[in-house]
């Protein structure tokens, strides 16, 4: 099963330097994931230094930073009078790099700032036509006063069975919520099978954070990876190094 090494491998680092790293590892990652983790903004001179390094398949992620006057965090929540304009930006750069999909953060709840499921799910329709492009919504966890939607294994569940919206299921969010609210291996198992999960992200975390830490094997959502949909994208989103991290290691052996 292929795993794809995903930009926010090295957070901190610009677009090139984390994909040079990811080139680097040779580990057989085929599509990159270009995230909002990496500094600098996502341009066209960038997209194509991304290819010169011999990325042929990428996709965007998130609120990747772009060249725009908008608030900083820009996900499914975000009132459309606001995003509309940044996802006409992101349309022509999907272009550009040819991307074949793009995965995006459910957001916040009305009572912090954002909109219902209902209102957050037709954002996900409207980014779509604008991209022209199968856009899926990334559930979030549990966290302190309850800021987000898609945090609850009911709101997964809503998603999943009214079956009209494509999906991308990070499992460090699940092993959160497994830990806030107990076990749903069924669910799980059914969320990473459904047809329109179109990503799976993984990486490592304790249930308390999503830090991003590198999977140990031990996560308890290994074993339900053979359900995983054949046609999804799986993004590894482990980090394996920061610059403090290599400057650090400069340091020592300076």
């Amino acid at each position: 099963m292929l795993r794809n090494t995903s930009l926010a491998a090295f957070p901190g680092f610009s677009f090139v330097g984390s994909a040079q790293r990811v080139f680097a590892l040779a580990d057989g990652t085929e599509e990159l994931q270009i995230c909002p983790q990496n500094h600098g903004v996502l341009d066209k001179k960038v997209v194509n230094d991304l290819q010169g390094i011999g990325f042929t398949k990428m996709r965007p992620h998130a609120n990747v930073r772009l060249d725009w006057r908008g608030p900083r965090v820009v996900d499914a929540s975000t009132p459309w009078s606001v995003s509309k304009s940044y996802f006409q930006k992101l349309a022509d750069l999907s272009s550009t790099m040819g991307a074949t999909a793009y995965s995006l953060h459910a957001g916040r709840n009305t009572e912090n700032g954002g909109c219902s499921l209902g209102t957050m799910l037709d954002n996900v329709a409207r980014v779509r036509d604008v991209l022209d492009l199968p856009v899926a919504v990334e559930g979030l966890y549990p966290a302190k006063g309850s800021p987000f939607l898609m945090a609850t294994w009911e709101e997964y569940e809503a998603v999943l069975r009214d079956g009209e919206t494509p999906m991308a299921i990070d499992l460090s969010h699940l092993n959160i919520l497994t830990r806030r609210s107990g076990s749903r291996d069924d669910l799980v198992a059914e969320l990473l099978a459904y047809p329109q999960t179109l990503e799976v992200h993984i990486s490592g975390n304790d249930g308390r954070a999503d830090s991003h830490a590198l999977c140990d094997g031990q996560e308890f959502w290994w074993p339900l990876m053979e359900h995983v949909n054949p046609t999804a994208v799986i993004f590894d989103e482990g980090t394996r190094s920061t610059p403090e991290r290599e400057k650090r290691t400069t340091n020592v052996y300076a």
